[in-house]
């Protein structure tokens, strides 16, 4: 049975599918402590699982687009939903095969859900409101961590950590079935007969070949590197440099992602008043590469709310941008290739999510101190900024020489 669609039912449906992706995808890294304990292993580890989820996910964006126009964007995103509750019922088997198989499904599903809850939002939300509906889409993504870090463990330490993530699978089922009515209206652009071989390298062709979605792409994947390390290093920093406690470092680690979530929003809303979301992710890369570098100036003898400040400062800013930039790429794209151009830009953003927490590593290793670290990686938002302009300088070019084509075509037609 098919029922009307609304702008707001998809906005609401995307938001709770990118939420529950992201606890998903932060389900063993938030339990990663209990689950070492139980296997008899290093809780150091499950930086192999995240490597493993961010591979996979950058490898399923080459199959998107395909998938996308074969299936459709409702029948999409219910198999990765399902593919993550597969997931994550093979890692509660609590063996180390099982979590590295369960992980594998976790990052396949995580590549493709953006694409293609993306290529639903484009068809059904009105253009000049698309930074602040895909702001509250991205939003989802720092909320759902910051859930999976709070729900998590509660449901743990009471039950177990495998009844938690037996509670995320059956959340993911749950949404599969909300989502069956409206499948035949969200899908009726598909074609099943689309062939697979169509985008044998995803939606890269289509994102390199177009100046400003490729230089809109890169900034992106630069802004990215500072989003990874952001949200993988807080913690680390605070307890190593500054000599917090390790609850303290995780609650203002969680203050960082709220901050975040009200970023995405609040930029989103921002983009759409001032109608020049390049000109917002202009802004973004130069306030992040200042953050950076005070980041780089903490110290032990810093006041805890002054510290606390800076955190839900960078997060707004460094965790914020992302759904501006979606909205963007939505808007750039030719029309009825959103989910494939989402698809390509996602490969370059899951690479640095991929490669990100190894050069940090590195540095870190030179550097000797996790705030010189963060102020090396200032170059990472600044060179997302020289991007955004180039991006920006590119849609003012493309306009004008369509503008020229329009007033040629014109005067031949009217001498």
């Amino acid at each position: 049975m098919s029922v009307p669609t609304s702008a707001t039912t998809v906005i609401a449906l995307a938001c709770a599918t990118q939420a529950l992706l992201a606890i998903c995808t932060a389900a063993l890294p938030a339990l990663a402590p209990m689950i070492a304990r139980a296997l008899g292993v290093d809780a150091s580890l499950i930086g192999f699982q995240a490597s493993i989820v961010y591979g996979c996910a950058l490898c399923s964006t080459f199959v998107t687009g395909t998938l996308i126009r074969r299936l459709g964007a409702a029948r999409t995103i219910q198999c990765t939903l399902a593919t993550s509750a597969l997931g994550l019922l093979l890692a509660s088997g609590g063996t180390v095969p099982l979590i590295v198989a369960g992980s594998v499904c976790i990052g396949l599903a995580l590549g493709v859900t953006t694409p293609a809850t993306a290529h639903a939002m484009a068809r059904f939300t009105p253009i000049e409101r698309q930074n602040i509906v895909f702001s509250l889409k991205q939003a989802g993504v720092p909320a759902g961590t910051m859930l999976a870090s709070v729900i998590g463990p509660l449901v743990a330490v009471s039950f177990g950590w495998r009844s938690a993530l037996v509670l995320y699978a059956a959340c993911c089922l749950a949404l599969v079935a909300a989502l069956q009515p409206h499948r035949a209206r969200w899908d009726d652009d598909r074609d099943p007969r689309a062939p697979w071989l169509q985008h044998p390298f995803g939606g890269i062709p289509a994102v390199w070949s177009n100046a400003p979605i490729r230089h809109l792409a890169l900034a992106g994947a630069s802004f990215n590197v500072m989003h990874v390390a952001l949200t993988a290093f807080t913690v680390n920093l605070l307890v190593k440099d500054i000599g917090y406690s390790l609850v303290v470092a995780g609650l203002i680690a969680g203050a960082a992602q709220l901050g975040g979530t009200l970023g995405r929003v609040s930029l989103g809303f921002l983009a759409d008043r001032v109608r020049d979301s390049l000109a917002i992710l202009t802004v973004a890369g130069t306030l992040m590469t200042v953050m950076c570098m005070v980041t780089g100036l903490m110290g032990e003898d810093w006041p805890r709310p002054a510290v606390i400040a800076v955190f839900v400062l960078f997060g707004f800013i460094g965790i914020g941008w992302n759904g501006v930039f979606h909205g963007q790429l939505a808007r750039l794209s030719p029309p009825g290739k959103v989910g494939l151009v989402s698809s390509g830009a996602g490969f370059f953003l899951f690479f640095t999510a991929l490669a990100g927490p190894s050069v940090f590593t590195t540095l870190y290793g030179w550097a000797g101190s996790y705030t010189t670290t963060f102020a090396l990686l200032a170059c990472a938002p600044l060179a997302g900024m020289l991007l955004a302009l180039r991006a920006q300088s590119d849609v003012r070019r493309a306009r004008a020489d369509a503008a020229s084509a329009t007033a040629a075509t014109h005067t031949r037609e009217h001498p």
